[in-house]
């Protein structure tokens, strides 16, 4: 693509067009070296696995936030 060789991980069906009309997703790449975890700019869109509820992802999503807090606390510490 372009003239950079990718690796395809999935392929959606026809007529998909979330979260907007687009030909092709690519993951997310920055510059950003500082280590902030102020940026609050992105959005991020999932579908819960077969069998899981909203407040079963939800108490997980806030665990994981936890444990990023966390590690970032540490981080800066040193």
């Amino acid at each position: 693509m372009n003239g950079r060789v990718r690796t395809v991980v999935g392929v959606m069906p026809a007529g998909f067009r979330f979260p907007e009309t687009a030909d092709y997703y690519v993951p997310l790449s920055t510059n950003d070296t500082s280590d902030s975890r102020g940026a609050h700019y992105l959005a991020a869109f999932a579908r819960l696995a077969p069998g899981t509820t909203l407040r079963q992802a939800q108490v997980e999503l806030t665990r994981l936030a936890q444990d990023i807090a966390h590690q970032y606390r540490r981080r800066t510490a040193t």
